[in-house]
């Protein structure tokens, strides 16, 4: 068994503050890059700032939403939403997070309460399957209404409108296509032609086409 020692009581509280004193300045760093970045977004042509992130600040989009999002969060709901870690930060300010659950750990922040950040991960966590379960419920239950039949009704109705005038445009053009050549080509020429066409595919015969009628051209 190898040789441990236990940390004293004093030295661990004060590496404990430590670490917290860090996290909260992280979490502040956090939130003013938010800001930062919002006001250079709000500032930027539309379609610019994603390179600005990724080529100046060497950051992902995804990485600086995160950033605005903790920063948006934290104007809505107060300054006590910057004590906790930016991971927890973040997932608070997701669209995917109840109000519900924010407002409380807003209200536990405000009365002076530690929340372990661990059960709010738990808790958004089964927040969030509650409501796939519910949404794939309603789904269920849409799919077999009525009006979710009529629905796909109608879709089928448009999918098979949509194939029989794609069939018509292709059948036309071959209808042009064969009129043209049989009136360019001879009894031999079109025996031919026949006899080779099932040989290649659509693709290289318009490649060999054009090709020959660059060769023709001046």
């Amino acid at each position: 068994m190898s040789d441990s020692t236990t940390i004293a009581p004093d030295e661990l509280r004060m590496i404990t503050a430590v670490i917290r004193a860090r996290v909260r300045h992280w979490s502040d760093d956090v939130i003013e890059i938010g800001k930062d970045l919002s006001t250079v977004k709000g500032q930027l042509p539309h379609g610019d700032f994603q390179d600005w992130v990724e080529g100046q600040l060497g950051m992902t989009i995804r990485t600086a939403q995160n950033y605005m999002s903790a920063a948006k969060l934290v104007e809505a709901k107060g300054e006590t939403i910057s004590l906790l870690p930016p991971a927890t930060i973040y997932l608070l300010a997701s669209k995917a997070t109840p109000d519900e659950i924010t407002d409380r750990v807003v209200a536990a922040q405000e009365a002076g309460n530690t929340i372990n950040p661990r059960l709010i991960h738990d808790e958004v966590a089964a927040a969030r399957a509650d409501a796939q379960a519910a949404a794939l419920t309603e789904m269920r239950r849409d799919a077999r209404s009525p009006e979710a039949k009529r629905r796909a009704e109608r879709r089928r109705e448009e999918q098979e409108s949509e194939f029989d005038a794609s069939r018509q445009k292709i059948e036309a053009a071959a209808q042009e296509a064969a009129t043209i050549i049989c009136r360019n080509l001879n009894d031999g020429e079109l025996d031919q032609l026949y006899k080779i066409l099932p040989e290649t595919t659509t693709h290289e015969l318009r490649t060999a086409i054009a090709e020959g009628w660059n060769r023709r051209a001046p």
